[in-house]
């Protein structure tokens, strides 16, 4: 079992995943900026008071981690590049640290491409749409993802379509962005996949896109 420093762990999906992460026996670390997100976690989470862009909170969130997981999204109020700036600090810190794994969940509305892709029309329009409407998230976003590709840790960018809130199927479809990839996925998918891939490993340096 691995110990796993989560950021993001109090949004939707951050909480369905810090639940089966302990459901299947991991030891899990979860930054929150305030200690009555106590509530949101299962007995034995450990707490790190902080903010994400916060480099003594990374610090102490990654101290005796195996696996770093970034499930960020960005809420109101947040910092147009709440990703960008997270993602570059925790990526020095895990080198000084000696921490080499890391998983994060990114977009592929916000453009966030993968090994063979092949975008349909629609797909496209949807991309640029997304991009015109909300142009400093998916810069955000996109800059994010590439700075993870550059970096030495091995790292899975874990892509997902229109994510939602149905419950798990018991499946999971494991592909590129293209005419077959399917349009949604729930977020205890995700959960269930990112799980699996901390376990198995089969997605290192990769970006699947997961599907119901």
């Amino acid at each position: 079992m691995s110990t796993i420093a989560v950021l993001g762990a109090t949004g939707r999906t951050g909480r369905i995943f810090v639940q089966e992460a302990v459901r299947r026996g991991h030891t899990v670390k979860a930054l929150a900026r305030n200690f009555n997100a106590q509530q949101d976690f299962p007995r034995g989470v450990t707490m790190i008071q902080g903010d994400a862009m916060d480099e003594s909170s990374l610090q102490q969130l990654t101290e005796g981690a195996d696996v770093v997981v970034s499930l960020l999204g960005q809420a109101k109020g947040s910092s147009s590049d709440l990703k960008v700036k997270s993602t570059r600090l925790l990526l020095s810190i895990m080198q000084r640290k000696e921490v080499r794994r890391f998983l994060r969940l990114a977009s592929a509305p916000f453009g966030v491409s993968g090994e063979g892709d092949d975008p349909t029309g629609g797909q496209k329009v949807l991309a640029g749409l997304v991009k015109l409407f909300a142009g400093s998230m998916v810069n955000d976003e996109r800059k994010a993802s590439e700075d993870v590709r550059r970096s030495s840790v091995e790292w899975t960018l874990v892509r997902a379509p229109i994510l939602t809130d149905t419950p798990y199927p018991g499946k999971y479809q494991v592909g590129s962005l293209g005419r077959k990839s399917g349009r949604r996925v729930s977020r205890a998918t995700i959960a269930h996949f990112i799980l699996d891939e901390i376990e198995n490993g089969k997605y290192i340096r990769k970006s699947p896109l997961v599907t119901d």
